[in-house]
Protein backbone atom coordinates (compact mmCIF):
# COMPACT_ATOMS: atom_id res chain seq x y z
CA UNK A 1 0.00 0.00 0.00
CA UNK A 2 2.88 2.81 0.89
CA UNK A 3 4.18 1.52 -2.36
CA UNK A 4 1.03 2.54 -4.11
CA UNK A 5 1.02 6.15 -2.60
CA UNK A 6 4.75 6.70 -3.16
CA UNK A 7 4.43 6.02 -7.38
CA UNK A 8 1.97 8.14 -7.65
CA UNK A 9 3.07 11.43 -7.31
CA UNK A 10 5.96 10.68 -9.47
CA UNK A 11 4.03 10.19 -12.18
CA UNK A 12 2.33 13.24 -11.48
CA UNK A 13 4.92 15.13 -11.28
CA UNK A 14 6.67 13.87 -14.48
CA UNK A 15 2.96 14.85 -16.51
CA UNK A 16 2.64 18.31 -15.08
CA UNK A 17 6.09 18.72 -15.94
CA UNK A 18 5.89 17.67 -19.78
CA UNK A 19 2.56 20.25 -19.83
CA UNK A 20 4.51 22.99 -18.42
CA UNK A 21 7.37 22.35 -21.33
CA UNK A 22 4.72 22.66 -24.04
CA UNK A 23 3.25 25.82 -22.93
CA UNK A 24 5.99 27.97 -21.20
CA UNK A 25 8.66 27.69 -19.31
CA UNK A 26 6.54 27.92 -15.96
CA UNK A 27 7.75 26.81 -12.24
CA UNK A 28 4.80 26.15 -10.39
CA UNK A 29 1.62 23.93 -11.80
CA UNK A 30 -0.53 26.48 -10.78
CA UNK A 31 0.74 29.32 -13.11
CA UNK A 32 -0.05 27.41 -15.75
CA UNK A 33 -2.22 28.63 -18.67
CA UNK A 34 -6.22 27.95 -18.65
CA UNK A 35 -6.46 27.89 -22.42
CA UNK A 36 -4.75 24.74 -24.38
CA UNK A 37 -4.75 21.54 -23.13
CA UNK A 38 -5.11 21.68 -19.43
CA UNK A 39 -4.76 18.46 -17.42
CA UNK A 40 -6.87 17.75 -13.79
CA UNK A 41 -4.78 16.00 -10.86
CA UNK A 42 -6.42 14.40 -8.35
CA UNK A 43 -4.59 15.42 -4.77
CA UNK A 44 -5.92 12.47 -2.81
CA UNK A 45 -6.53 9.65 -4.83
CA UNK A 46 -4.56 10.35 -8.28
CA UNK A 47 -5.90 8.66 -11.42
CA UNK A 48 -3.40 6.62 -13.44
CA UNK A 49 -2.13 8.61 -16.54
CA UNK A 50 -4.51 6.63 -18.84
CA UNK A 51 -7.68 8.03 -17.18
CA UNK A 52 -6.16 11.85 -17.65
CA UNK A 53 -8.61 13.66 -20.04
CA UNK A 54 -7.88 16.56 -22.11
CA UNK A 55 -10.42 19.43 -22.84
CA UNK A 56 -11.14 19.45 -26.79
CA UNK A 57 -11.07 23.06 -27.79
CA UNK A 58 -12.93 21.22 -31.21
CA UNK A 59 -15.84 20.22 -29.10
CA UNK A 60 -17.70 23.11 -29.73
CA UNK A 61 -17.29 23.48 -33.01
CA UNK A 62 -18.63 19.73 -33.70
CA UNK A 63 -21.58 20.78 -32.32
CA UNK A 64 -24.08 22.04 -34.67
CA UNK A 65 -25.65 25.64 -34.23
CA UNK A 66 -29.20 26.20 -33.53
CA UNK A 67 -31.31 28.68 -34.68
CA UNK A 68 -33.94 30.29 -33.21
CA UNK A 69 -37.16 30.87 -34.88
CA UNK A 70 -37.57 34.72 -36.08
CA UNK A 71 -41.34 35.85 -35.86
CA UNK A 72 -42.51 37.90 -39.17
CA UNK A 73 -45.52 39.80 -39.64
CA UNK A 74 -47.74 38.60 -43.05
CA UNK A 75 -47.30 41.16 -45.63
CA UNK A 76 -50.90 43.20 -46.41
CA UNK A 77 -51.62 43.49 -49.76
CA UNK A 78 -52.44 47.00 -50.79
CA UNK A 79 -55.68 47.68 -52.34
CA UNK A 80 -55.72 48.99 -55.67
CA UNK A 81 -55.45 53.02 -55.35
CA UNK A 82 -58.54 54.87 -56.41
CA UNK A 83 -59.45 58.82 -56.12
CA UNK A 84 -61.87 61.20 -56.35
CA UNK A 85 -63.16 63.48 -59.28
CA UNK A 86 -63.08 66.84 -58.86
CA UNK A 87 -63.45 69.24 -61.77
CA UNK A 88 -64.04 72.90 -62.12
CA UNK A 89 -65.83 74.04 -65.48
CA UNK A 90 -65.77 78.04 -66.09
CA UNK A 91 -67.89 79.37 -68.73
CA UNK A 92 -66.69 82.83 -69.64
CA UNK A 93 -67.65 85.13 -72.94
CA UNK A 94 -68.46 82.15 -74.70
CA UNK A 95 -66.11 79.67 -73.43
CA UNK A 96 -64.80 76.97 -71.30
CA UNK A 97 -61.93 76.47 -69.07
CA UNK A 98 -61.55 72.98 -67.14
CA UNK A 99 -59.47 72.41 -64.89
CA UNK A 100 -59.05 69.92 -61.93
CA UNK A 101 -58.54 65.88 -62.18
CA UNK A 102 -60.55 62.58 -63.40
CA UNK A 103 -59.42 59.00 -63.15
CA UNK A 104 -58.28 58.26 -66.60
CA UNK A 105 -57.79 59.18 -70.19
CA UNK A 106 -61.74 57.84 -71.43
CA UNK A 107 -63.02 60.28 -68.95
CA UNK A 108 -60.74 63.01 -69.61
CA UNK A 109 -62.16 62.51 -73.42
CA UNK A 110 -65.66 62.71 -72.12
CA UNK A 111 -65.06 65.88 -70.80
CA UNK A 112 -63.19 67.38 -73.95
CA UNK A 113 -65.71 66.12 -76.55
CA UNK A 114 -68.25 68.17 -74.89
CA UNK A 115 -66.88 70.99 -74.23
CA UNK A 116 -65.60 71.30 -78.04
CA UNK A 117 -68.96 69.94 -79.25
CA UNK A 118 -70.48 73.10 -77.40
CA UNK A 119 -68.25 75.89 -78.00
CA UNK A 120 -65.25 74.68 -80.36
CA UNK A 121 -62.22 73.93 -80.10
CA UNK A 122 -60.87 77.67 -80.23
CA UNK A 123 -62.97 78.54 -77.28
CA UNK A 124 -61.68 75.24 -74.80
CA UNK A 125 -59.06 75.61 -72.20
CA UNK A 126 -58.93 71.65 -70.92
CA UNK A 127 -56.42 71.92 -68.12
CA UNK A 128 -57.93 68.56 -66.48
CA UNK A 129 -54.82 66.00 -65.11
CA UNK A 130 -55.59 62.47 -64.90
CA UNK A 131 -54.71 60.40 -61.41
CA UNK A 132 -53.65 57.10 -63.20
CA UNK A 133 -55.69 55.41 -60.41
CA UNK A 134 -55.45 51.09 -60.89
CA UNK A 135 -59.37 51.32 -60.08
CA UNK A 136 -62.04 53.57 -60.66
CA UNK A 137 -64.20 55.14 -57.88
CA UNK A 138 -67.39 53.24 -57.91
CA UNK A 139 -69.84 55.71 -59.76
CA UNK A 140 -67.06 58.16 -61.21
CA UNK A 141 -67.82 57.44 -65.10
CA UNK A 142 -71.33 58.28 -64.12
CA UNK A 143 -70.98 61.77 -62.17
CA UNK A 144 -68.23 62.75 -65.41
CA UNK A 145 -70.83 62.22 -67.65
CA UNK A 146 -73.47 64.07 -65.83
CA UNK A 147 -70.86 67.42 -65.90
CA UNK A 148 -70.50 66.58 -69.59
CA UNK A 149 -74.30 66.72 -69.76
CA UNK A 150 -74.44 69.65 -68.21
CA UNK A 151 -71.76 71.50 -70.99
CA UNK A 152 -73.69 70.21 -73.36
CA UNK A 153 -76.93 72.44 -71.61
CA UNK A 154 -74.91 75.67 -71.18
CA UNK A 155 -76.96 78.34 -73.87
CA UNK A 156 -74.93 81.43 -74.86
CA UNK A 157 -74.63 84.49 -72.55
CA UNK A 158 -74.28 81.99 -69.58
CA UNK A 159 -71.09 83.03 -67.52
CA UNK A 160 -70.19 81.04 -64.19
CA UNK A 161 -69.03 77.74 -62.92
CA UNK A 162 -69.55 74.10 -62.57
CA UNK A 163 -67.91 72.21 -59.83
CA UNK A 164 -67.83 68.81 -59.77
CA UNK A 165 -67.07 66.47 -57.01
CA UNK A 166 -67.82 62.76 -56.12
CA UNK A 167 -71.26 63.91 -53.65
CA UNK A 168 -72.61 66.28 -56.34
CA UNK A 169 -72.62 68.79 -59.39
CA UNK A 170 -72.76 72.81 -58.06
CA UNK A 171 -73.40 75.97 -60.58
CA UNK A 172 -73.41 79.33 -59.83
CA UNK A 173 -73.57 81.91 -62.42
CA UNK A 174 -75.89 84.66 -64.48
CA UNK A 175 -77.91 83.45 -67.78
CA UNK A 176 -80.06 85.31 -69.98
CA UNK A 177 -83.14 84.12 -69.45
CA UNK A 178 -85.53 81.64 -67.57
CA UNK A 179 -85.53 79.50 -70.24
CA UNK A 180 -81.65 79.30 -70.08
CA UNK A 181 -82.17 78.57 -66.19
CA UNK A 182 -84.31 75.72 -67.14
CA UNK A 183 -82.30 73.94 -69.47
CA UNK A 184 -79.28 73.86 -67.14
CA UNK A 185 -81.98 72.45 -64.04
CA UNK A 186 -82.74 69.39 -66.06
CA UNK A 187 -79.97 69.26 -67.12
CA UNK A 188 -78.35 66.58 -65.16
CA UNK A 189 -80.57 64.99 -62.86
CA UNK A 190 -80.45 65.29 -59.12
CA UNK A 191 -80.67 61.88 -56.82
CA UNK A 192 -79.85 61.06 -52.82
CA UNK A 193 -76.31 60.00 -53.78
CA UNK A 194 -75.29 63.02 -56.44
CA UNK A 195 -77.12 66.28 -55.59
CA UNK A 196 -77.51 68.97 -58.56
CA UNK A 197 -77.37 72.23 -56.85
CA UNK A 198 -78.20 75.00 -60.13
CA UNK A 199 -78.22 79.24 -59.02
CA UNK A 200 -78.68 80.84 -62.03
CA UNK A 201 -78.94 84.75 -61.35
CA UNK A 202 -80.75 86.69 -64.25
CA UNK A 203 -78.55 89.78 -65.14
CA UNK A 204 -80.14 93.30 -64.31
CA UNK A 205 -82.62 94.99 -66.45
CA UNK A 206 -81.48 98.69 -68.05
CA UNK A 207 -83.85 100.38 -65.51
CA UNK A 208 -82.37 98.48 -62.39
CA UNK A 209 -78.88 99.52 -64.00
CA UNK A 210 -79.93 103.16 -64.18
CA UNK A 211 -81.33 103.03 -60.51
CA UNK A 212 -78.04 101.79 -59.26
CA UNK A 213 -75.25 103.29 -61.54
CA UNK A 214 -77.45 106.76 -60.56
CA UNK A 215 -77.37 105.94 -56.84
CA UNK A 216 -73.65 105.84 -57.19
CA UNK A 217 -73.01 108.88 -59.06
CA UNK A 218 -75.16 111.07 -56.85
CA UNK A 219 -72.72 109.63 -54.27
CA UNK A 220 -69.69 111.02 -56.03
CA UNK A 221 -71.58 114.41 -56.71
CA UNK A 222 -70.76 116.83 -54.14
CA UNK A 223 -67.12 115.87 -54.46
CA UNK A 224 -67.62 116.21 -58.86
CA UNK A 225 -68.89 119.85 -57.81
CA UNK A 226 -65.66 120.45 -55.65
CA UNK A 227 -63.07 119.24 -57.93
CA UNK A 228 -64.28 119.20 -61.45
CA UNK A 229 -63.90 122.65 -61.82
CA UNK A 230 -62.63 125.20 -64.09
CA UNK A 231 -60.65 128.48 -64.30
CA UNK A 232 -62.82 131.40 -65.47
CA UNK A 233 -62.97 131.29 -69.31
CA UNK A 234 -61.60 127.66 -69.46
CA UNK A 235 -62.45 124.08 -70.22
CA UNK A 236 -58.83 122.83 -68.80
CA UNK A 237 -59.80 120.05 -66.18
CA UNK A 238 -57.92 120.18 -62.91
CA UNK A 239 -55.68 117.49 -61.50
CA UNK A 240 -58.33 117.04 -58.66
CA UNK A 241 -60.63 117.12 -61.49
CA UNK A 242 -59.00 114.10 -63.20
CA UNK A 243 -58.77 112.34 -59.91
CA UNK A 244 -62.42 112.79 -59.26
CA UNK A 245 -63.71 111.75 -62.93
CA UNK A 246 -60.84 108.67 -62.36
CA UNK A 247 -63.63 107.33 -59.41
CA UNK A 248 -66.94 108.05 -61.68
CA UNK A 249 -65.18 105.82 -64.54
CA UNK A 250 -64.54 102.85 -62.18
CA UNK A 251 -68.51 103.77 -61.79
CA UNK A 252 -69.47 103.66 -64.98
CA UNK A 253 -67.63 100.66 -65.89
CA UNK A 254 -69.24 98.73 -63.64
CA UNK A 255 -72.82 99.04 -65.67
CA UNK A 256 -72.57 97.55 -69.17
CA UNK A 257 -76.07 99.19 -70.06
CA UNK A 258 -76.99 102.87 -69.74
CA UNK A 259 -75.33 105.73 -71.30
CA UNK A 260 -74.06 108.71 -69.32
CA UNK A 261 -75.22 112.22 -70.28
CA UNK A 262 -72.54 115.10 -69.33
CA UNK A 263 -74.19 118.70 -68.94
CA UNK A 264 -71.51 121.76 -68.63
CA UNK A 265 -72.70 124.80 -66.63
CA UNK A 266 -70.95 128.22 -66.41
CA UNK A 267 -71.49 131.32 -64.44
CA UNK A 268 -72.93 134.30 -65.24
CA UNK A 269 -69.91 136.04 -66.43
CA UNK A 270 -69.75 136.97 -70.05
CA UNK A 271 -72.53 136.91 -72.79
CA UNK A 272 -75.40 134.30 -73.20
CA UNK A 273 -74.00 133.04 -76.27
CA UNK A 274 -69.74 132.61 -74.74
CA UNK A 275 -70.91 130.92 -71.95
CA UNK A 276 -73.03 128.13 -74.11
CA UNK A 277 -70.25 127.74 -75.82
CA UNK A 278 -67.46 127.50 -72.70
CA UNK A 279 -70.07 125.08 -70.99
CA UNK A 280 -70.27 122.58 -74.27
CA UNK A 281 -66.15 123.08 -74.05
CA UNK A 282 -65.98 121.54 -70.70
CA UNK A 283 -68.47 119.02 -70.92
CA UNK A 284 -66.86 117.70 -74.25
CA UNK A 285 -63.54 118.14 -71.83
CA UNK A 286 -65.07 115.82 -69.45
CA UNK A 287 -66.40 112.80 -71.77
CA UNK A 288 -62.65 112.83 -73.88
CA UNK A 289 -60.86 112.31 -70.60
CA UNK A 290 -63.53 109.11 -70.05
CA UNK A 291 -63.12 107.77 -72.88
CA UNK A 292 -59.50 108.03 -72.70
CA UNK A 293 -59.96 105.87 -69.87
CA UNK A 294 -61.34 103.05 -71.88
CA UNK A 295 -64.88 103.57 -71.97
CA UNK A 296 -66.89 103.28 -74.80
CA UNK A 297 -67.72 106.74 -76.84
CA UNK A 298 -71.00 105.71 -77.63
CA UNK A 299 -72.29 105.38 -74.26
CA UNK A 300 -71.12 108.89 -73.80
CA UNK A 301 -72.64 112.30 -74.95
CA UNK A 302 -72.01 115.90 -73.79
CA UNK A 303 -74.17 118.55 -74.00
CA UNK A 304 -73.70 122.69 -73.01
CA UNK A 305 -75.99 124.74 -71.25
CA UNK A 306 -74.58 128.28 -70.55
CA UNK A 307 -75.39 129.82 -67.00
CA UNK A 308 -79.42 129.03 -67.57
CA UNK A 309 -79.30 126.38 -64.86
CA UNK A 310 -77.20 127.87 -61.59
CA UNK A 311 -76.95 126.34 -58.34
CA UNK A 312 -75.52 128.90 -56.03
CA UNK A 313 -75.60 132.62 -56.18
CA UNK A 314 -73.55 134.38 -58.99
CA UNK A 315 -73.37 137.49 -56.96
CA UNK A 316 -70.41 136.05 -54.81
CA UNK A 317 -67.50 134.74 -56.22
CA UNK A 318 -67.69 131.40 -53.94
CA UNK A 319 -71.49 131.04 -55.84
CA UNK A 320 -69.71 131.49 -59.00
CA UNK A 321 -67.62 128.96 -58.91
CA UNK A 322 -70.02 126.83 -57.85
CA UNK A 323 -71.64 127.19 -60.72
CA UNK A 324 -68.96 126.55 -63.27
CA UNK A 325 -69.53 122.96 -63.16
CA UNK A 326 -70.42 119.39 -64.90
CA UNK A 327 -73.37 116.95 -64.24
CA UNK A 328 -73.36 113.66 -65.27
CA UNK A 329 -76.47 111.43 -65.68
CA UNK A 330 -77.62 107.69 -66.62
CA UNK A 331 -80.43 107.11 -68.93
CA UNK A 332 -81.57 104.43 -71.02
CA UNK A 333 -80.65 105.78 -74.11
CA UNK A 334 -79.76 109.49 -75.57
CA UNK A 335 -83.00 111.21 -76.91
Amino acid sequence: MASSRTAAPIVALLVLAACSASDGDSETPESAPSSGNAVTVATDDVASPDTLTPASTDAASSVPAVTEPVDTEPVETQPPRTAPTAVSAVFVEGGVTLTGEVLNNDQLAVLDDAAVARFGADNVLNEVQTSEAQEATPGADDRVAALAAFIGAVADGIDGAASLSDTGLVFVGTVPDDAAAAALEAAVESTDDFIVDVTSVLPPTIEEEIVSLQTELDELAAEINDTVEFPSDSADLTDAGRATLDKAIAVIQEFELPVVRIVGHTDDQGTDEANLDLSARRAAAVVDYIVASGVAAERLRSEGRGESEPIADNATEEGRQLNRRVELTALAEFE
